[in-house]
């Protein structure tokens, strides 16, 4: 007489990025396993939706809940398991799902995985302009239109010796 014992299980996996391992399948026909996954390297779970799987009694994986998002300056990749540093010249600035963005003009990044790009020399970001917004230069030669733009830095100080203690020099 022999006795032969035997299971299904779901195989490991990675969906939404996030990996689920291997998973033995519950005993009764309706029965559906919870799993919880584990972020792949460069992601976070979803706010308030860590990734679930569920594992049925055939072996099969189904019914996914929440899930993962890539880090800043990292993007998903074509199936989503992985996230994959932005390439140089490009530039990703918020957690999600979204792909990585080309520098705007004027900008660059020089390693992988940039969360922001740096000014080309001469060109510059008002203080008050977002990170995403293209950099500006300023205008050596003069201007062909009344609207070209020039740079002026202008340096003021009170004089306290000068004339009375309201003058300002600039």
């Amino acid at each position: 007489m022999g006795v032969s014992i035997f299971y299904r299980q779901c195989p490991q996996t990675t969906r939404n990025l996030a990996v689920f391992p291997d998973t033995p399948s519950g005993a009764e026909p309706a029965a559906l396993v919870p799993v919880g996954g584990t972020c792949v390297a460069h992601s976070q779970s979803q706010p308030g939706a860590p990734p679930k799987l569920h594992c049925n009694a055939e072996g099969d994986w189904m019914v996914a809940v929440g899930g993962c998002v890539c880090d800043q300056g990292h993007q998903p990749n074509h199936n989503s398991t992985s996230c994959q540093a932005c390439p140089v010249g490009q530039y990703k600035s918020s957690v999600g799902l979204i792909p990585c963005s080309p520098c705007p003009a004027h900008s660059r990044s020089v390693t992988t995985g940039s969360r922001l790009c740096e000014c080309d020399s001469g060109y510059y970001r008002a203080p008050s302009d977002p990170e995403i917004s293209a950099c500006t230069g300023c205008r050596t030669t003069l201007p062909t239109s009344p609207y070209s733009a020039y740079c002026v830095l202008l340096g003021w100080f009170l004089s306290w010796e000068l004339w009375d203690m309201y003058s300002l020099l600039w």
